[in-house]
């Protein structure tokens, strides 16, 4: 189950930083002093909605969703070359324990040249060392506890966390959870639909053109509040799959476009990760993908094909399915030409 992949996840890159700090090699100054490539982006600690919304206004960017297999050896790195600076033995306790003083500014350290917000990196951190924050199900009466300490306390999650003898950044994950099974689920009545039209209209936003893509001061998360029965990703995909597919038109993806979504992707070894990828310029004039978000899920559908996936860099995947998927499209789409 999920749990058990977290567990999964926590106990091997636990067992990696016990290993390599073991290694007397010493870190370098040239390492330490590297540049960071996302200078820009660890300016300084922001995790509030309006000042996300600011940045992406300035057009800076950031990966979101599943770290990549890249981004966590990044990360455990990082975190090594840190302990070994600094003659940190045991990083629960110093991180846990120390006092606040000595851990100020620590996490842009472990950021460097990883493509997301401080806090991002601060919480994944904190989620992987706090033995806390592994408990099992939740039961109901604890269930009911948070929601009382969340009206006790409102948003001060340390101290939730406290009360429930957890870790508030595991307070604050099943808080949303509960949040979104609040939200419905299954068939979209007419009145939600129609509120999700007004509330493009109510941005701005002319959906009539069928344009898949918000504005950069919008996201779904707006949208989603003024719908108020739907999450982000409930409405952008209902936008994305179903309305504007109708107005739009639908051309079926076929294996010709598996084919050349895989060789478009690998002309450039340069590139190490999806995110670099201008999707929204890929996808422009791609009949059967229509918008980048639809090309996305596509891109995703045929790396699912290579197994282990999830813990494969963008450039493994593409080298197996160069040598394993490629030649099979190949043959398959031939077959289908010969057939006519």
């Amino acid at each position: 189950g999920r749990l058990s992949q977290f567990q999964k996840f926590r106990d091997r890159f636990l067992q990696d930083i016990d290993h390599d700090i073991g290694n007397t090699e010493e870190v370098t100054m040239e390492t330490m002093d590297e540049v960071d490539a996302y200078e820009h982006l660890h300016k300084r600690y922001i995790n509030r909605t309006e000042e996300l919304e600011k940045l992406r206004e300035d057009n800076i960017k950031w990966k979101e969703g599943r770290w990549s297999k890249q981004e966590i050896d990044t990360l455990k790195q990082n975190v090594i070359q840190f302990m070994k600076e600094y003659g940190i033995q045991d990083m629960k306790t110093w991180l846990f324990d120390s006092d606040k003083s000595e851990r100020r500014g620590f996490y842009k350290c472990f950021a460097k040249n990883i493509k997301r917000p401080l806090f991002a990196v601060y919480r994944k951190v904190v989620r992987t060392f706090d033995d806390q924050n592994y408990i099992g199900t939740w039961s109901t009466e604890m269930e009911k506890e948070l929601i009382r300490l969340h009206h006790l306390h409102g948003n001060k999650w340390v101290e939730i966390g406290k009360g429930l003898g957890v870790s508030g950044q595991m307070c604050y994950d099943h808080f949303r959870v509960m949040k979104k099974e609040e939200l419905s689920e299954g068939r979209w009545t007419k009145e939600e639909e129609s509120s999700l039209l007004k509330a493009f209209e109510h941005y701005g936003i002319d959906w009539k053109k069928g344009d898949c893509c918000l504005p950069d001061n919008v996201t779904w998360d707006l949208i989603s509040k003024e719908v108020g029965t739907r999450s982000g990703v409930q409405c952008r995909r209902k936008w994305v799959f179903v309305f504007a597919s109708q107005l739009q038109g639908e051309v079926k993806w076929n294996l010709e476009d598996d084919l050349k979504l895989i060789e478009i992707l690998g002309k450039d070894e340069s590139i190490e990760d999806e995110e670099e990828f201008n999707w929204e310029k890929l996808a422009d004039g791609w009949p059967s993908a229509r918008n980048r978000y639809q090309l996305r899920s596509k891109w995703s559908a045929v790396k699912r094909s290579v197994p282990r996936y999830q813990f494969k860099t963008f450039q493994e995947c593409l080298d197996y399915l160069f040598k394993h998927r490629v030649p099979m499209l190949r043959e398959q789409i031939a077959r289908t030409k010969s057939e006519k």
